[in-house]
């Protein structure tokens, strides 16, 4: 019985053997628990230096204690609770003999806890020490890790160039090799990626380090366009682990796209699926990227049918944006808006995702299709979820165009001031242009001008917006401004005409009618003549030609050269027949004729004018015609009724040619048919002339008295009755 509870005593003893009672000393307790931890008994490890720190608080080795726990803690993957106690140990535990090296361990588990600057920032604390040679290479590759995280590849190549001093080439491990050739690829040095594999006797790899450097040589050998040989490499690699045999199937579908060798590309095609059937994920991702470089390489049906593929095996979960997006662009670029509108819509409610990229490019969609409402209702969301986003600015000058469009002008402006007073964000040209147009249809003509003038101050080689600038003017009826501005803009650019033909040709036709407002004729006549009729048709502007027939014959006019003017009156006549103008530019011709005493002339082209429709138009009209919506303010035309003065003016060209029967069947016509004329008292002082020319007494007199009785008010009304006495005195007839 005794030995029974002895033998139990002996194993209870041999059950516990971390307790107090196994060690005498703190030197004995410390050095147990540094034989769990060189062992590897990380757990044990921590439970005796918990034990050693309950036991000797006091002690020297207190701080030793802590560091080695945190280390044991980082062994066990317990990052965050390695992490507090190596910063603990930094601010309470100095003393320990291993401070040094505290950084090298934050900077790493800071690194697996994803916050790779203060990696970055750890580690070089401990490479400046340079205390521990041992842990230096592992220093310099988690260093690089974090920086090639952050994509910091530029830094990541000089951290790695410093482990490669540091350990050697022929001391590189697989993983390291692979890992700068990747940092080589991406800062763009695929021949130094060739020669570091070279150097490195990549070949001796074991097969799936292997794989990876071949994948790295085959992208280095296609960036240099050695394809030939980056064929070779692709072709090793077919049967490799799916991601990597993914790369090589696109690569080898794009050489033989590239070939023209149709058989290849489906051999390759059908050889990718069957090989990566197991592997949906990565097959849908070699479509994709099949599909997104055909993209880039402007083979928008060979895209569309890869991100199709892609987009048919949809799913809430794993759509990707990047292929309604892609899809959504070639529907648009071909035109079908539609189709775009509708990926995007469907991808929304597929996903319940509504990123900013998809919406912005759905606005897009609506302002293509003219629906202003829904591209602001989506737009404002981009704006109101994703204020921070790239494509916030983007989004905010579509909403405020938008708003534009809808006459939605107070908000509009708003926004395009927001843009304007955050400098643009990359749209401040687009903004300011934008900007004008609303002030000028909210009808603020100077501010329009004004934001447009600093517009061009800032951009002098702008020649659409110098345009907008003189359209501006010209509506404000600044003409001085406009041939002045013009005047400059041809000066600051001397190769406008060929660099930009149909902005010369209208800022020209602007400057013509300025200078037919300002009465400086002979300059008018001298931009007008500036002004090509083909090239003029190839630009688009035909529809400024009849116009500039028209005040070039008007200026003409005004000068007294009634021959130039009605030159270019009869050619607008032979061009444009049925024009808006047309009767206008008759009665011009006729009434020149009648200037330069050419009767005969003025008579037919009169009879045409009074025998015609009468198409005077306002002058508000003409205004419209001539620059749609610019206005040219008052021309000096008057607001004549062509067909009444015209009438009159006939029978004056007929009484010229002594043809005094027709003169009188014109004149009665006009004050019988249309006694409310304003020419009717002037036909009927012609007639009542022409009757006492023939001798025809009692009748001339009837008219004259007719008249004043008629037309009391009219100016001829005394004279008339002047006319009737004195013809009367001339006959002896005294007694009337």
């Amino acid at each position: 019985m005794k030995k029974t509870a002895l033998f139990i005593l002996v194993s209870a003893v041999l059950l516990v053997p971390f307790s107090l009672a196994a060690f005498t000393t703190e030197r004995e307790l410390f050095s147990e628990a540094e034989s769990r931890y060189h062992s590897k008994s990380y757990t044990v490890a921590i439970e005796l230096y918990d034990e050693f720190i309950r036991t000797f608080p006091l002690s020297d080795l207190v701080p030793d204690a802590q560091y080695r726990k945190a280390v044991c803690l980082f062994r066990l993957q317990r990052y965050e609770a390695a992490k507090a106690l190596f910063e603990a140990v930094e601010k309470r535990y100095r003393t320990t003999r291993y401070i040094d090296y505290v950084p090298f361990w934050k900077g790493v588990i800071l690194y697996e806890l994803g916050d790779y600057y203060g990696s970055v920032n750890n580690l070089d604390l401990f490479l400046e020490t340079k205390s521990e040679q041992e842990l230096t290479p592992q220093a310099l590759l988690y260093k690089t890790l974090s920086e090639v995280s952050l994509e910091y590849f530029p830094e990541a190549k000089k951290t790695m160039y410093e482990l490669i001093r540091v350990k050697g080439m022929h001391a590189l491990t697989p993983y390291e090799i692979v890992l700068n050739s990747y940092i080589l690829l991406k800062t763009e040095d695929p021949g130094m990626l060739i020669r570091f594999q070279d150097d490195s006797d990549f070949e001796s790899l074991p097969e799936m380090w292997k794989e990876k450097a071949l994948l790295y040589r085959g992208e280095a050998l296609w960036s240099l366009g050695e394809i030939d040989r980056s064929q070779e490499v692709y072709n090793q690699l077919l049967d490799a682990e799916p991601r990597i045999a993914s790369t090589s199937y696109r690569r080898l579908y794009i050489i033989a796209q590239q070939n023209n060798d149709f058989s290849e590309m489906e051999w390759i095609l059908l050889r990718a699926e069957e090989k990566l059937a197991g592997s949906p994920a990565i097959l849908k991702d070699l479509w994709l990227r099949t599909g997104i470089e055909s993209f880039k390489r402007g083979e928008f049906d060979l895209a569309e049918y890869f991100l199709s593929k892609v987009w048919n095996l949809r799913k809430p979960e794993d759509a990707p944006e990047a292929v309604p997006m892609y899809l959504a662009q070639i529907m648009l670029d071909r035109g079908d808006t539609d189709s775009a509108r509708e990926v995007l819509e469907e991808y929304t409610a597929l996903t319940g995702r509504e990123p900013p990229v998809v919406m912005l490019m759905l606005g897009n969609a609506y302002i293509l299709q003219e629906n202003f409402s829904e591209a602001v209702r989506v737009l404002e969301l981009i704006i109101g979820k994703y204020p921070d986003s790239a494509n916030a600015p983007e989004a905010r000058y579509m909403l405020a165009y938008s708003q534009y469009r809808l006459g939605k002008l107070t908000p509009a402006l708003e926004n395009c001031e927001i843009l304007i007073a955050n400098g643009g964000d990359g749209f401040l040209r687009e903004v300011i242009r934008l900007k004008a147009l609303v002030l000028k249809k909210q009808g603020d003509i100077k501010n329009a001008a004004r934001t447009l003038s600093g517009y061009v101050a800032s951009y002098p080689q702008d020649s659409s917006a110098y345009v907008d600038l003189i359209k501006l003017l010209f509506l404000n009826n600044e003409y001085k401004e406009v041939v002045s501005l013009s005047a400059g803009f041809f000066n600051t650019n001397p190769g406008i005409e060929k660099d930009d033909p149909g902005a010369f040709l209208l800022l020209v036709y602007l400057r013509g009618l300025s200078r037919i407002a300002l009465k400086q004729y002979n300059e008018a006549i001298e931009s007008f003549d500036t002004i090509d009729p083909v090239k003029a048709a190839d630009t688009g502007l035909s529809v400024i030609l009849p116009y500039v027939d028209y005040y070039e014959g008007w200026a003409y006019y005004r000068l007294g050269d009634f021959r130039g003017a009605v030159l270019r009156f009869l050619d607008f006549l032979s061009s444009y027949p049925t024009h808006e103008f047309a009767a206008r530019v008759l009665y011009m011709s006729a009434w020149c004729y009648y200037s330069l005493g050419d009767f005969k002339k003025a008579q037919v082209q009169f009879s045409r004018v009074a025998r015609g429709k009468d198409t005077a138009l306002e002058e508000e009209d003409h205004e419209k015609l001539i620059l749609e919506d610019l206005g040219t303010g008052d021309l000096s035309l008057q607001d004549l009724s062509f067909r009444d003065k015209a009438l009159f003016l006939e029978g004056k060209s007929h009484a010229n040619l002594n043809d005094l029967p027709e003169a009188m069947a014109v004149f009665k016509r006009l004050f019988e048919d249309n006694p409310g004329s304003p020419f009717a008292d002037d036909a009927l002082f012609e007639y009542a002339g022409i009757l006492a020319q023939k001798g025809e007494v009692d009748l001339a007199a009837g008219k004259y008295y007719e008249l004043w009785g008629s037309y009391r008010s009219s100016s001829l009304a005394e004279e008339a009755l002047y006319k009737r006495g004195e013809l009367f005195f001339n006959n002896k007839l005294y007694s009337k």
